[in-house]
């Protein structure tokens, strides 16, 4: 009977350790689906929305470090700047720190918003493992040794994410946030990869299915979809830090044809052994020479305007985009 009585009592779990359970379970879940945090208090195509993107941000929280940099740290930063600066250069500081200052702000204003992003040790745990099974999924998809691979990396993963959670503080080191900021940078390319390959095939469908051609779909579809998230970011951007914006519109193209075409050509030369044959259709030499006249237009009109860009001439580009497209779909028709 006794033993019994003893045996009961080790079963039995406390009100307050069943609230301290819970109050776990709800910041795991708070964390781990920030989108639907306070679902109630939004209207009805918001709860939608939210729904269909917790999936997503469940995966990119799993797998994707993320170092937020405080107003505050910002502040103490500018005010060594500002001290080892002599008068010239510390009013250029001012002036280079001002869009990120208030950028940092809105940040701040739309973190507490939406959820915490302050360092957790568990999460950063999970993402050690999981972020680089994730890379490794995808980097060597359909490879020889894929399973082998993953295998490794897996306990490697686990092993670090043990080390993490035991070892690892505050996460306020330079050294723990350089790393943070390094295997973020890795896990979010292999991400934007995997969904561009996932988007490329979703439109080879559409144009077999429609029959449209590789040109055309990749000037309007794929360039829309493409570009869609830079043209929301920089505006977004340029609403807090102008600057920041203009110089994002030119080194996000940038980025893309001089990054995507070097490395991409030369991994197919250095596969095949033999240049590569690019074939230059009728509507890539009118969208080629509309858009180099356009930008040569623009490097001409802004310092002749005393570097003022105007609302007519943002009403001219937009127009000029139009009318290459259209010429575009003209030129395919007719052929």
């Amino acid at each position: 009977m006794e033993m019994e009585t003893d045996s009961q009592s080790h079963q039995y779990v406390s009100p307050t350790q069943w609230q301290r359970i819970a109050r776990v379970l709800g910041h795991v879940f708070h964390i781990v689906f920030s989108t639907l945090h306070e679902i109630e208090s939004k209207p009805l195509l918001g709860k939608v929305a939210v729904m269909l993107a917790a999936p997503t941000v469940m995966a990119l929280t799993l797998t994707l470090p993320v170092v937020v940099t405080a107003y505050e740290d910002v502040r103490h930063e500018r005010k060594k700047l500002r001290g080892i600066a002599g008068g010239g250069e510390s009013r250029l500081v001012d002036f280079e720190e001002e869009d990120i200052e208030r950028t940092l702000i809105a940040e701040d204003e739309v973190a507490e918003e939406m959820h915490e992003l302050k360092y957790n040790k568990w999460l950063m745990a999970v993402q050690c493992t999981l972020g680089l099974l994730f890379c490794v999924a995808i980097l060597f998809d359909r490879t020889k040794h894929e399973l082998w691979l993953l295998l490794v990396t897996g306990v490697a993963g686990f092993t670090v994410g043990i080390i993490v959670a035991v070892f690892s503080d505050r996460g306020t080191h330079a050294g723990a946030q350089l790393m943070r900021c390094t295997m973020g940078f890795m896990v979010a390319v292999v991400w934007i990869m995997a969904i561009a390959d996932e988007v490329v095939e979703v439109l080879q469908m559409f144009s077999f299915i429609f029959g449209l051609s590789d040109t055309i779909i990749g000037l309007t579809i794929f360039a829309v979809g493409n570009s869609l998230t830079d043209l929301v970011a920089n505006m977004s951007v340029a609403v807090f830090a102008l600057i920041m914006g203009f110089s994002a519109c030119y080194g996000g193209p940038m980025l893309n044809i001089l990054l995507s075409v070097g490395i991409s050509g030369s991994y197919i030369i250095w596969q095949t052994t033999e240049p590569y044959p690019l074939h230059f259709s009728t509507m890539l030499i009118i969208t080629g020479s509309g858009l180099l006249m356009l930008l040569l237009a623009t490097l001409i009109f802004v310092p002749w305007n005393g570097y003022f860009l105007l609302w007519s001439w943002g009403i001219i580009l937009i127009m000029a985009y139009t009318g290459l497209m259209i010429t575009n779909i003209i030129v395919k028709i007719i052929s």
